[in-house]
């Protein structure tokens, strides 16, 4: 039972009944102990000390060796799965011996006694079908060496013969019970099966969609690139005012498409987890200073201040690109829900992390709405709605996905009518004199330079020309 069949990185179902065998022989290990010192303390007044003493003391030393070798095993790819499963298999079968010892205290004891026994080493049984998973070899050699001396000391306890009649019927009981156990440890380990197999189709689908996507991000972005281009070379076309307005519907349609679709593969290259999240230290001040740039324009076309305040020395340590599409987001969801006053972005160390603010004089947030708002297409209700489009509810959400898997903190002080503070906390550089991952923030003219356009697309080489 090899793992070819499996694709790579992907852990076989032998490695993950392993993992599980590996995670239970820990957790049993106090129910169990329990368990025998009770059996012992049956035993006590009918048998010598040391013999129920040393038995616990074997059973003690089962469990720590269970607990111990069964998790070594699981983390040893280089060892052979067939060596494991048969090391597994000696661990239950020594295991069910020693558990089975207690039976040479059966004849000694009360009937009482005997039953409590007998119950107690049945739950064992019971027990191991899930410790197990159901796999019938690790099940058996565990259950084989308890149930098979129990029924035989039910047989042959016949001291009193009116009592005979009561044993076989215990016997009898104990080995139905026995055939119960195994087709229901049957059952689970089919289950078990079922259960990898779905997830192991589920693993499939998203790398599927991974590759789509991986496509799908250029030769989506491609067309709409051609349309951008266009539609802006039209601006410096000599038209009529009703083709102008035109051209300005034109134009918003094509924003609304473009930020859709952008925002769309964003979020499902984020769900399927092929997004570069790697740990940098990075000029934070002068990242912070890029997203402040990339919305001045948009800020200022609504007669808003965009404000930076962030000591020039700054530096942290996470993703970043992935922490610029966080505040990025923020501060366009501050510029889009604020008619008047300002959005600053405020930077303040705290200890070994930064405390970054972004702060609007927007239409602020209820604190019913706090939790709602980083849902899928989900938008407030205000002001600036009667006014101007305001995006299309996923920008939040793809915050909340960021934060979510760099292992950030984000919280939100907000109070309705006057406006709202969104912190992100990040920790700081490990080091100083970072090095800049953000690229020149200054703007660059063009004007008196030639341009290559290269693309192997012709209408998006035609566009951009």
């Amino acid at each position: 039972m090899g793992n070819s069949q499996y694709p790579v990185g992907v852990p076989s179902l032998e490695e993950e009944l392993l993992d599980i065998l590996a995670t239970n022989a820990k957790r049993v290990f106090i129910p169990v102990f329990i368990t025998a010192c009770v059996v012992a303390s049956f035993a006590a007044p009918y048998v010598p000390r040391y013999e129920w003493m040393i038995w616990l003391g074997v059973i003690f030393s089962m469990l720590v060796a269970r607990a111990t070798i069964i998790p070594l095993l699981a983390s040893q790819p280089t060892m052979t799965e067939e060596k494991r499963r048969w090391i597994i298999i000696g661990l239950s079968f020594a295991h069910g011996l020693a558990q089975a010892y207690s039976l040479t205290f059966f004849a000694q004891m009360g009937i009482l006694e005997k039953a409590m026994q007998t119950m107690l080493l049945a739950g064992l049984c019971m027990g191991a079908v899930a410790t197990s998973a159901g796999h019938l070899p690790f099940f058996l050699a565990f259950v084989v060496p308890i149930m098979l001396p129990l029924i035989g000391v039910w047989i042959l306890d016949t001291r009193d013969t009116a009592e005979t009649a009561v044993n076989l019927s215990v016997a009898l009981g104990s080995f139905m019970f026995l055939i119960v156990l195994i087709a229901v440890a049957h059952d689970t380990y089919r289950q078990f099966q079922k259960s990898y197999d779905d997830r192991r189709k589920l693993r499939d689908a998203i790398d599927s969609k991974t590759r789509f996507l991986a496509t799908a991000s250029h030769d989506l972005r491609q067309p709409m690139q051609a349309l951008s281009a266009s539609i802006e070379s039209l601006h410096y076309q000599d038209l009529d005012d009703a083709s102008k307005d035109l051209v300005n519907d034109l134009n918003v349609a094509r924003e609304d498409l473009s930020e859709l679709l952008r925002a769309l593969l964003d979020i499902s290259r984020l769900d399927a987890g092929v997004e570069d999240l790697e740990q940098l230290d990075f000029d934070l001040y002068r990242m912070l200073f890029a997203v402040c740039d990339e919305h001045t324009a948009e800020a200022e076309s609504k007669g808003l201040a965009i404000r930076l305040d962030c000591n020039e020395g700054a530096q942290a340590r996470t993703s970043p690109l992935q922490l610029k599409r966080i505040v990025s987001n923020l501060v366009s969801n501050a510029v889009r829900y604020t008619d008047a006053g300002s959005v600053t972005v405020r930077c303040c160390q705290h200890d070994q992390t930064y405390l970054i603010d972004v702060i609007d004089t927007g239409i602020g947030i209820e604190a019913a709405d706090r939790d709602v708002i980083f849902e899928d297409f989900r938008q407030l209700a205000g002001s600036s709605r009667s006014q101007k489009r305001t995006g299309l509810g996923l920008g939040l959400s793809i915050v909340r996905r960021l934060i979510d898997q760099l292992d950030l903190e984000l919280t939100i002080d907000s109070d309705p009518g006057r406006g709202s503070v969104f912190s992100v906390r990040v920790p700081a550089a490990a080091r100083a004199g970072a090095e800049v991952h953000t690229g020149d923030c200054r703007p660059f003219d063009f004007r008196g330079l030639d341009v290559l356009i290269v693309d192997d697309e012709v209408d998006v080489a035609a566009a951009l020309q």
